[in-house]
């Protein structure tokens, strides 16, 4: 009967314990708010503090945002400065700090490329590079693109690949934004890996910069939207895009600071898509060298668990290479087995 009365009482916790979760994930739920609700975020990209009037130009749309009473949050898609310095990412995020509204905020080409600090700084500063929450229904996700080292190209980086495979398996059935500096293109050396993953999801959308106009572009049956860099240029005044989501379409409209929202320029309707079984297999390594040379065989394989940019030093029996989370590797060259691992001050998660 003790027995008994023990598995009466393990039942009862069970179930309390899942009656507690289901009512968090309500909370949770309620507090995103509800799916179908419209509402309204500023998409602004390509501010590059530090060059011509980009320090003004972001000041001014901070100001505005302010100012909208139907903006929920910011997004801010990358290349927030010019040439990645200390000076220019402290100084951006003096701007930024002055929004009364959420910000969240990814890295672009120009805020590591030339990175003096080795692409550090943007994570101390910012104290991240991705992101991902849920609003009103919406699943939003936002990755670097790189380069994840100095001078390197564009590329979503392995660890940041693993973040969205996490936050997708979060996600579950809820349509998502992806949000990414780079056009999910050639541009980003490994663009089938991340569009493999989306189009296993309720992929709604892919927000963009880089390119500093508005643009509705395709990616492979992905819809994606560029935005219009945040600097005036010539007559054009600075602005940033507004963009409205309720649960048939994102609609897209400019608007300039201390100005007018103009008319709408793109919408996208939101909808379960639907991609062919080969489309979904998008970031397979090519192995036709292994087609070529059939005699060939794996001595043995190595897995690191980011990237890895750099050459590998090889001194008898070790070999010794650098990875982008700032650790410095040995492994064995004879059975790829690691020898040690050092973990440096650099970028680490």
């Amino acid at each position: 009967r003790q027995a008994g009365d023990f598995r009466d009482n393990r039942r009862e916790e069970n179930l309390t314990i899942r009656k507690y979760v289901a009512a968090l994930v309500l909370l949770l739920l309620l507090a995103a708010g509800s799916p179908g609700q419209s509402f309204q975020f500023a998409l602004v990209t390509d501010t590059h503090v530090g060059g011509a009037t980009g320090e003004v130009d972001l000041e001014l749309a901070v100001s505005d945002i302010n100012l909208q009473s139907g903006i929920d949050f910011v997004i801010l898609a990358g290349d927030v400065t010019e040439f990645g310095s200390d000076a220019e990412l402290l100084q951006a995020k003096k701007i930024l700090d002055q929004l009364a509204k959420p910000l969240y905020i990814v890295p672009g080409n120009h805020d590591s490329k030339w990175s003096e600090s080795g692409c550090n700084s943007f994570v101390r500063i910012f104290g991240g590079e991705s992101f991902s929450f849920i609003h009103h229904g919406f699943f939003f996700i936002g990755t670097a693109s790189g380069p994840n080292m100095r001078m390197a190209p564009g590329l979503v980086p392995r660890e940041h690949l693993a973040f969205l495979d996490s936050a997708l398996t979060a996600a579950g059935d809820l349509p998502i934004i992806f949000v990414n500096h780079y056009p999910l293109n050639e541009e980003l050396a490994n663009y089938a890996a991340v569009t493999g993953r989306l189009k296993k999801c309720n992929i709604q959308l892919s927000l963009l910069g880089h390119g500093h106009a508005n643009k509705l572009l395709d990616f492979a049956g992905i819809p994606g939207v560029m935005g219009r860099a945040n600097l005036r240029r010539g007559d054009s005044p600075a602005g940033y895009t507004v963009v409205t989501v309720d649960s048939l379409r994102i609609v897209f409209t400019e608007r300039t600071p201390g100005g007018e929202t103009g008319a709408p320029w793109a919408s996208v309707p939101v909808m379960r898509r639907q991609f062919e079984p080969e489309a979904v297999q998008g970031g397979s390594a090519a192995y036709t060298v292994n087609q070529r040379c059939r005699n060939a065989q794996v001595s043995w394989r190595f897995i690191d668990n980011s990237d890895i940019g750099s050459g590998i030093v090889r001194a008898g029996d070790r070999a010794v290479y650098a990875n982008a989370r700032g650790e410095i590797v040995c492994i064995d060259p004879t059975n790829g087995r690691e020898r040690w691992r050092f973990v440096t001050s650099g970028k680490c998660w």
